[in-house]
């Protein structure tokens, strides 16, 4: 068994409708062009029913904000699956994973056995990560006289140590300090806590685009208004409520968004506002609603709750979008979202003098779809 025999708790009454263990690698791209074979050939025991599937992909968008948004599709990824001869198990292998889930889930011991066989397989058979960086192709192992152990035995230690002259130690910079050289590519060599580039330099004239304080400063000198998704922006006239943009449970950035076990009952992407900014709005939760500024529209779900401050929205981020391409307006001319992308609704700069910021925030209105 590749996975470790512990204890384990049973409960009567599990609460679980799908266990799923989903094993994530480094792409192989001889996965989503060639139809696997010999892994099919090494499990059509216990997976004899085969099928293959084309996932879409989420497009590309460019040029948000601008007056020529682009909307680039991309191409799809194979999906294979495998499924027991009962249907109760399946296995999903793409290009940058393999996965088992079952709706009846017997308990871990016979999961572990049901994943054993495929996932010995596909290492033997695909190689992923530890066997190509074992194979040293670079010839950088051999030059620090590592000698890389077989798989089995690695995983008992998943250690590498790299062996250093007797009696030296090594520390950081230790290469760039003993050539000669400065490893901070400041001007003066050194670390500034006031940057001498930028008080020198009129960024204005470089890909900065804007004016920087050489000496960080919880106030900038040079701004002379609130940030694009500040509260007190001007434009909170007519886009009132703060959205933010969190993480959600169930997603890995974009990731798993086609997941269908992870959508519907399991998850249902929404927009999360107060009971006071949605009574202002006649909205209660479940009312399809449009999210909408300067930048973008999209329609969503709304689910009203208390934990939200008044003034604030929230939409987790990282759903595909999917535009309607019947509904088209100025702002959305390939048709306004109906997935809920909040990456629509955030412009592409945080303060209007210098880009740069990590920009997760932005300031909307919301109404009733149909209103």
């Amino acid at each position: 068994m590749l996975f470790s025999d512990r204890p384990r708790s049973h409960y009567p009454n599990s609460p679980a409708h799908e266990v799923i263990c989903q094993l994530r690698f480094p792409t192989i791209l001889t996965i989503n062009t060639v139809e696997p074979a010999d892994f099919q050939e090494a499990i059509r025991e216990d997976f004899p029913q085969y099928a293959r599937r084309q996932d879409t992909t989420p497009p590309k968008v460019s040029g948000l904000g601008g007056p020529n948004p682009r909307v680039e599709q991309q191409p799809p990824v194979t999906n294979y699956h495998f499924l027991s001869a009962d249907g109760k198990w399946k296995l999903n292998l793409t290009e940058n994973f393999i996965a088992l889930s079952t709706l009846r889930y017997p308990g871990w011991p016979e999961f572990a056995r049901m994943l054993d066989k495929p996932l010995a397989s596909f290492i033997r058979i695909y190689k992923p990560a530890y066997e190509k960086w074992a194979q040293d192709e670079t010839g950088m192992l051999a030059y620090y006289g590592v000698e890389p152990k077989p798989w089995e035995e690695f995983k008992k230690l998943p250690i590498v140590r790299v062996p250093g002259e007797p009696g030296e130690w090594f520390y950081p910079f230790k290469n760039t300090v003993e050539w000669g050289r400065s490893p901070f590519k400041t001007p003066s060599g050194k670390i500034e806590f006031e940057s001498s580039y930028v008080k020198n330099t009129d960024l204005t004239k470089t890909r900065y685009g804007g004016h920087y304080d050489a000496y960080p400063r919880w106030q900038p000198t040079y701004q002379d208004e609130p940030a694009n998704d500040s509260y007190y922006h001007s434009w909170t006239q007519n886009y009132p409520l703060s959205m933010v943009t969190p993480v959600s449970t169930y997603r890995q950035h974009s990731a798993n968004d086609q997941n269908p076990w992870l959508k519907g009952d399991c998850y249902e992407h929404m927009v999360r506002m107060s009971p006071a900014d949605a009574a202002d709005r006649g909205i209660k939760t479940g009312d399809r609603v449009l999210v909408y500024n300067q930048f973008g529209e999209v329609e969503i779900t709304a689910y009203v709750t208390s934990k939200m401050l008044p003034g604030t929205v929230s939409i987790a981020h990282g759903e595909w979008s999917k535009f309607d391409n019947v509904r088209k307006s100025k702002l959305m001319p390939y048709g306004i979202d109906t997935a809920g992308n909040c990456n629509l609704l955030i412009g592409d700069t945080h303060l209007p003098h210098i880009v740069g910021a990590l920009l997760t925030a932005g300031l909307v209105e919301i109404r009733k779809v149909g209103e």
